[in-house]
């Protein structure tokens, strides 16, 4: 569920390379196989054959890509609603919220069920605050029906050798100058008390833990500093609020899995329903060694335009990442029927390639999973991409929006 780069072997991009051994793409008849039996015409999961919406599944073009190095077998609609324990007539385990085993989909039968998304250290000016707002608007719009919540922020204190979780996760701000974005302790005012998200074991006796990670000191004299995945997902999993159906924490600090890494964007447990993501390394201008992970530099630009354009090419990556990694955790898995927003990736540039939508084979699944109004929620889609001045997307869904609507009075 993560997006890895570990140390790239030699060698440039090509103009394609072999897919991976075994994996062979899926034809038209597949394709259509995977979208499952539909009980009447739907022009929502239909396409046009003069300028399709959807394209097939991209070869590769460099042997880091997904399929150059992953034999998927890709997961069909049926599959879907067999393998989900999201919608089963039985109560997810661990979960603690009010269950109705005769609901459709996940607002039904988890009423009370909500998104939470936890803002985890600072953020500096990389993600102002009405960033991660649209951050939580996209989120929103994109699941429809279910709740989207963001947390006050918990803050990560760093010293010379450690870091540290400061703080615990609270359902209920109280003030307005509350920490949302996980501002250093000494920083941010201290809110008051608020009600607590019923921790267990250690976690209720205290709230400033040690997390595992790896300092490098470049020559400049500055420190690098990565977090490992693992305390973190930990801490989440002991806060999580009895009525989120997953709680995902957000940050701005570098991650890394496993020491051969040399970064991860992004790790999820979903047995226990909670993720954390990082936009470190998703920031525009940003480059970093292949080989060492402590090797990474800026590149500046001060004008006023770029600025600009920077933070709407971070809230394009963020969106596409965070929907991404929440769809693992409601089970949907990699796509190889087209090209989509659910796609594998092995390397940024191939992430950065992929496209926002989902394609009809995922779109089914969420919106069985979801019970949205698919036309509603392409116009609100629509509607954020056209505010946040990302005009490809947005033409995107109206284009698809008008042609639903036109098939529809056909």
């Amino acid at each position: 569920m993560s997006k890895t780069s570990r140390k790239r072997k030699a060698g440039e991009a090509v103009a394609s390379v072999p897919f991976a051994p075994g994996f062979k793409p899926p034809g038209a008849a597949k394709v259509k196989r995977a979208l499952g039996r539909l009980t009447k015409p739907d022009s929502a999961y239909e396409d046009d054959g003069e300028t399709p919406f959807f394209q097939s599944i991209p070869k590769p073009t460099s042997e880091d890509d997904w399929l150059a190095q992953y034999n998927e077998t890709g997961q069909t609609y049926d599959q879907f609603l067999e393998q989900s324990p999201w919608l089963a007539s039985r109560r997810l385990t661990n979960m603690k919220q009010t269950f109705n085993k005769s609901g459709q989909n996940l607002a039904e039968k988890y009423p009370d069920g909500k998104i939470y998304l936890l803002p985890l250290g600072s953020f500096g000016d990389e993600i102002p605050s009405e960033q991660f707002d649209k951050l939580v608007e996209y989120t929103q719009a994109f699941f429809g029906s279910v709740p989207v919540v963001q947390l006050p922020g918990v803050a990560l204190d760093v010293d010379k050798s450690a870091v540290y979780w400061n703080g615990e996760v609270r359902t209920e701000p109280e003030h307005e100058s509350d920490n949302r974005h996980g501002e250093p302790a000494e920083a941010a005012a201290a809110p008051p008390p608020a009600k607590r998200c019923k921790p267990s074991g250690r976690a209720a006796k205290g709230h400033r833990h040690p997390l595992s990670a790896r300092f490098h000191k470049t020559q400049e004299g500055t420190t690098r500093v990565q977090l490992r995945v693992d305390g973190v997902l930990d801490r989440l999993r002991r806060s999580i609020p009895d009525d989120a159906l997953c709680l995902v924490a957000l940050t701005m600090m570098d991650l890394f899995h496993s020491k051969p890494d040399l970064f991860v964007a992004g790790y999820a447990g979903f047995l226990h329903r909670v993720g954390v993501f990082s936009f470190h390394r998703y920031q525009p201008g940003l480059k970093f060694s292949s080989e060492f992970w402590h090797e990474l530099w800026q590149e500046e630009d001060s004008s006023t335009a770029c600025e600009c354009r920077s933070q709407e090419v971070l809230l394009q990556r963020s969106c596409r990442l965070l929907v991404h990694e929440i769809c693992h955790l409601f089970c949907i898995d990699h796509c190889i029927f087209h090209a989509c927003c659910m796609n594998g990736s092995g390397h940024l540039q191939e992430d950065f390639s992929q496209p926002m939508y989902l394609c009809p084979v995922d779109l089914r699944k969420l919106q069985v999973l979801c019970g949205f109004n698919i036309v509603d929620r392409y116009k609100k889609l629509a509607e954020f991409f056209q505010r946040n001045n990302l005009t490809n997307e947005s033409q995107w869904y109206k284009r698809r929006i008008e042609f639903i609507e036109t098939a529809g009075k056909e």
